[in-house]
């Protein structure tokens, strides 16, 4: 009797020594893991690197801009535009494949609800479509975009943008370098501008290079769409002794009399960098790729 119960509390306390063991190597991996992860907030900045930046020559809408009630609606098509662009992520993460001819009544609930939330700074994605033109190519698609364009209203409030450097001889040329410099910090700033042959109008610029006339600010323009080649610098903006020039394809260039940046426009730019920065913080999270 005496024998059984030493073989006994023997066996307890071996069994209760491999439990520690145990514990202690699994505790052990986790630290191991936490030390060869990177931290969260070190992939995902909260600055301008979480934008998207241009990685497409397809990254506009596939529809002109379009009158309504009369007037034209260049600022609702330049701003959807830049929203649908930097709040999207074309690629596809589910089984799903919504680009199809006709769309499926699930479809249709899945892309109007997406675009909602996008509308209201959450990143989102369209299964099946490849990039912006993909996207609102699809005749369904289109006319819920187009909705959102109607309800930008052509009014509105809205001071200087924030300027970084304002030591140039005068502010135009200011407004210029600023573009340059916030292309390269991937954003797609929204421009005003108005000249000769131009009137009130918006554009969106994607891209710095340089062409014949030396630096140029590549824009998407809303009143010119090219379907069978892509649109890479067809449209672009430059400067030349102080004055500022459009050139529009296929067109004479004109001098630019306007030519801005608003406040609106930092305000969007806030959004999306928050946007896409809460974006990358979950997705990393939830794939426990970060701690």
């Amino acid at each position: 009797m005496k024998l059984v119960l030493v073989v006994l509390l023997l066996t307890s306390c071996s069994q209760q020594r491999n439990d520690l063991l145990n514990t202690n190597s699994i505790n052990n991996n986790k630290k191991n893991i936490s030390k060869q992860l990177p931290k969260c907030n070190d992939i995902c900045p909260d600055d301008f690197r979480s934008l998207k930046g241009k990685n497409n020559d397809r990254d506009y809408l596939a529809f002109a801009n379009f009158g309504y009630r009369g007037i034209g609606r260049c600022r609702g098509h330049a701003i959807v535009n830049q929203k649908v662009y930097e709040l999207t992520n074309f690629k596809n993460d589910s089984n799903l494949n919504c680009n199809t001819k006709i769309l499926s009544e699930d479809c249709k609930e899945i892309i109007s609800t997406k675009l909602s939330k996008l509308m209201n700074f959450e990143v989102q994605s369209f299964p099946g479509f490849k990039n912006l033109y993909d996207l609102s190519n699809h005749p369904d698609v289109k006319e819920m975009l187009k909705s959102y364009v109607r309800g930008i209203s052509h009014r509105y409030n809205a001071g200087r943008a924030t300027v970084r450097d304002d030591s140039y001889d005068n502010y135009k040329e200011s407004v210029f370098n600023e573009i340059v410099l916030r292309v390269k910090e991937n954003q797609r700033p929204y421009i005003g501008i108005k000249g000769g042959s131009v009137g009130h109008h918006a554009v969106v610029a994607h891209s710095n290079i340089y062409k014949k006339e030396g630096l140029v600010i590549c824009v998407h323009d809303s009143n010119i769409v090219f379907h069978k080649e892509a649109d890479q610098c067809h449209n672009y903006i430059y400067m030349n002794n102080d004055s500022i020039y459009y050139k529009r394809h296929n067109k004479k260039e004109t001098v630019l009399y306007t030519f801005s940046l608003t406040s609106d426009e930092d305000r969007r730019v806030a959004k999306y960098i928050k946007a896409r920065h809460n974006y990358c913080l979950s997705s990393n999270r939830f794939n426990k790729s970060c701690i």
